[in-house]
């Protein structure tokens, strides 16, 4: 399986039938589900926060096609820390368990901004601090 310099893999899915539309490939919207989730999961882990969201993705450029039975891979890395927030770059993967070929689906920038309990704007606290 291919492993990414100083990338983590935070989850994998799998593509099916009820993911695709009309032209018989992974809605795009459906991909971006499936980062977001990868982002907040990846959040979690590396903040102490009760709450991590979603702010803003970069432009994202879709580089192949995901079908039915293909596997994706989701890595993420820490870009930066700020006060609030902390940047994750996403590269996402795809592969089949029949073969060894992989393909880059697409790569992404996401912010993700810590909020306290009452849903405000908070310091954004690292699990290792």
């Amino acid at each position: 399986m291919q492993e990414f310099d100083g990338f983590e893999l935070i989850t994998r899915r799998l593509c099916l039938v009820k993911d695709t539309g009309h032209a018989g490939v992974l809605w795009g919207g459906n991909m971006m589900a499936w980062v977001d989730e990868a982002g907040a999961i990846y959040s979690a882990r590396l903040a102490k926060n009760p709450y991590v969201v979603t702010k803003a993705f970069t432009e994202i450029d879709f580089k192949h096609q995901v079908r039915p039975g293909d596997f994706v891979d989701f890595w993420g890395k820490v870009v930066k820390w700020g006060t609030t927030s902390l940047t994750l770059e996403i590269k996402v993967v795809g592969w089949r368990p029949e073969s060894k070929e992989t393909w880059e689906v697409l790569d992404v920038k996401g912010v993700f901004v810590a909020l306290d309990a009452k849903r405000r704007k908070t310091k954004i606290v690292p699990v290792k601090a």
